[in-house]
C-alpha cells in the first residue's frame, strides 16, 4: 500500500517509467491532488495542468457526491444518482 499521498505519487511515477517519451498529459483536480500530479507528471516528463471541478451534492445529503461539473459546465454522474424510468416507459421508447 501507500504511506502517504506522495508515497503513492511516487509509485505511480515509477510505474509510468515505460511511458517516457511519450506525450502524456497528467490532470489534477485541487483540495489534494495538485501536488501529486505534479510529482507524478515529473518522473516521465509529462505536461501537467490542473482541471477545476465542483462537487455536485445529493439532495439532503451535501456530504455524498453523486458527480462533478467542470469549468466548462460539462458533468459527469455516477450511474446511479441519474433518474430511472420505470422499465414499462422505457420498453414504450419516447413519448410524443
Amino acid at each position: 500500500m501507500f504511506i502517504d499521498r506522495n508515497d503513492a505519487a511516487r509509485q505511480l511515477a515509477d510505474a509510468m517509467t515505460p511511458l517516457r517519451g511519450q506525450r502524456l498529459l497528467v490532470l489534477a483536480i485541487p483540495r489534494g491532488a495538485v501536488p501529486m500530479g505534479r510529482l507524478i507528471a515529473q518522473a516521465p516528463g509529462s505536461d501537467f495542468d490542473v482541471v477545476l471541478v465542483r462537487k455536485l451534492r445529493a439532495p439532503h445529503q451535501p456530504e455524498r457526491a453523486i458527480g462533478a461539473v467542470d469549468e466548462t459546465g460539462w458533468r459527469c454522474c455516477r450511474a446511479e444518482a441519474r433518474p430511472q424510468r420505470p422499465a414499462a416507459a422505457q420498453a414504450a421508447g419516447p413519448i410524443g
